[in-house]
């Protein structure tokens, strides 16, 4: 199998379901893609809920193997890595020479499959549902629909693995580097108190050796997330209930706004996952090769200009560290951009996707925390044959 394995991800740019090219995906755009992949004979399709907003929560069944896996996606709805990586999943499953590969791990897995499962959110491109609720801050009362579908389907199914799928801001650098986080790794906690469940001793095996062989992409960022305890999040409450359960965060990449860097290492990670299942070879994990994976940080900032001047007459030299934010306008059905001066100091500590050398340079105005980024960086020596250069919604120009 592994020899397969290796093909396919090599081959993941003849996979890549074109039509998703952008991170907005809502309901009606999946919904009409969703038909197509119908017609794959290895799938199958059933309703397995509806949303606040009676849309339908659809299950898609892959394999008829001893082994269980559960995967949902697109719990918050503005997060579509994952989902976009499994429509290239399904096309490299449909793919004539994947045949072999299909047919072995169909043998021996059994995965369902939850693409969003969120789909009011993702119709509106939000994190939460159409009440305004965290469907991942849930997992105790269970009050919404998306979450009750959710449990009534690790109930019946009775996972042995279960995929829980995020994408994280592009804040997260792999501690101590410049580099994005771009996958990062989680075996959820139990409780604030216990040690560690034999389950989640399990996952982290998995993950160590999910992680190990990631190698779609040269050198990317792979971290470990927060092993802070969440008492109604999701992942630690399925994890406690002892399914065995990974939280998966897609993350930045730079010059990658749409996250199709992250969408193939998913793709990969899928692929991989799955391999050590079905051949048991995640046993030869270790949890200390888990807990040697790099942590999550917050040291990022889309563009950080260092030691500037904060005016013409000032002698003071900081660094300032501009944030980009997305907000969707149903008036316009358009993704729109914000940038924010989100801190003002010493930055040393701290990344940029962009960086700047404000050495030589000022800032053209006052600028105080959280207005919108627009200023200009004049230099009185030529830095890189510009004179200026103008910041304008947090992008250089």
């Amino acid at each position: 199998m592994k020899e397969l394995i290796e093909a396919v991800i090599n081959r993941y740019e003849d996979c890549v379901y074109s039509r998703f090219s952008t991170k907005k995906l809502t309901f009606l755009d999946y919904n009409n893609e969703l038909q197509a992949i119908r017609e794959f004979s290895f799938l199958n399709f059933r309703t397995a809920g509806k949303s606040i907003e009676n849309r339908p929560i659809t299950a898609i069944e892959f394999g008829k193997g001893p082994t269980k896996i559960l995967i949902w996606t697109q719990m918050h709805g503005n997060e579509s890595t994952a989902t976009r990586a499994l429509f290239d999943f399904f096309t490299a499953l449909n793919a004539a020479e994947n045949i072999e590969l299909r047919n072995l791990l169909s043998n021996e897995l059994q995965v369902l499959f939850l693409p969003m499962l969120n789909p009011d959110g993702a119709e509106r491109y939000q994190r939460r549902n159409a009440l305004n609720i965290d469907p991942n801050r849930d997992a105790k009362k269970r009050v919404t629909p998306e979450i009750q579908t959710l449990f009534k389907i690790i109930e019946d199914f009775a996972p042995h693995w279960c995929f829980n799928m995020h994408d994280q801001r592009n804040l997260f650098n792999v501690s101590s580097t410049n580099k994005p986080a771009t996958i990062s790794f989680l075996s959820p906690s139990t409780s604030p108190e216990d040690g560690l469940s034999k389950g989640q001793e399990e996952a982290m095996q998995l993950i160590a050796t999910v992680a190990s062989n990631l190698s779609s992409v040269k050198d990317v960022g792979i971290a470990r997330f927060s092993h802070e305890y969440y008492p109604t999040a999701t992942g630690d409450n399925i994890q406690a209930m002892g399914y065995r359960t990974i939280l998966v965060e897609s993350g930045g990449y730079r010059n990658d706004p749409n996250r199709m860097i992250a969408r193939k290492v998913v793709f990969e990670s899928f692929f991989r996952s799955f391999a050590a299942i079905a051949s048991e070879s995640w046993k030869k994990g270790r949890v200390k090769h888990y807990l040697s994976i790099p942590m999550n940080d917050k040291k990022l900032f889309d563009l950080l200009i260092r030691n500037v001047r904060l005016a013409a007459s000032s002698e003071i030299r900081t660094d300032v560290g501009i944030e980009i934010s997305e907000t969707f306008d149903p008036s316009l059905n358009q993704v729109l951009q914000q940038s924010s001066v989100k801190d003002i100091g010493d930055l040393s500590h701290h990344y940029g996707y962009d960086e700047v050398d404000g050495s030589n340079g000022y800032i053209s105005m006052p600028i105080s925390l959280n207005q919108k980024a627009d200023f200009d960086i004049l230099f009185e020596k030529t830095t890189a044959n510009k004179s200026t250069i103008f910041v304008r919604n947090g992008y250089m120009q």
